[in-house]
């Protein structure tokens, strides 16, 4: 039997955003949520003290999988600094199978997701990087 990802979990700064991002580029569903992530709960799991976070998920077509998005209300997120590079701790990576790629380039475009660097591959290999809204 080979082992398969079941979750996969964002820290986000503006949820309502991410979720929208995330539903808008890559035509994931919405799949409920919970404000109830809080008290030695939360502070157990994520290792902060009185942790409050709001969670809500996504699905995408394989089963038992989902993307979760965190907001904490508390404590407060940092931003990355502006001079935050891909080489320093923090660096993080998932690839994402579209069935359409020219159509996902061009809702990333509407949705102001600059590339980084150009895309590469032969046709039915692209990929391209991007950053999502955090």
């Amino acid at each position: 039997m080979s082992q398969r990802l079941s979750q996969i979990a964002f820290s986000v700064s503006d949820l309502r955003r991410s979720h929208q991002w995330y539903q808008d580029l890559f035509g994931f569903t919405p799949a409920g949520g919970t404000e109830s992530f809080k008290g030695k709960a939360c502070s157990t799991v994520q290792g902060i003290p009185g942790a409050r976070t709001t969670c809500w998920w996504l699905l995408d077509t394989q089963e038992q999988f989902q993307i979760e998005l965190f907001e904490y209300d508390r404590p407060l997120s940092r931003p990355l600094p502006d001079d935050w590079r891909m080489c320093d701790i923090g660096y993080n990576l998932v690839g994402i199978h579209v069935p359409d790629f020219d159509a996902a380039l061009q809702r990333a475009e509407r949705l102001g997701a600059n590339l980084y660097g150009d895309v590469v591959g032969q046709p039915g290999q692209r990929r391209a990087c991007l950053r999502d809204p955090d």
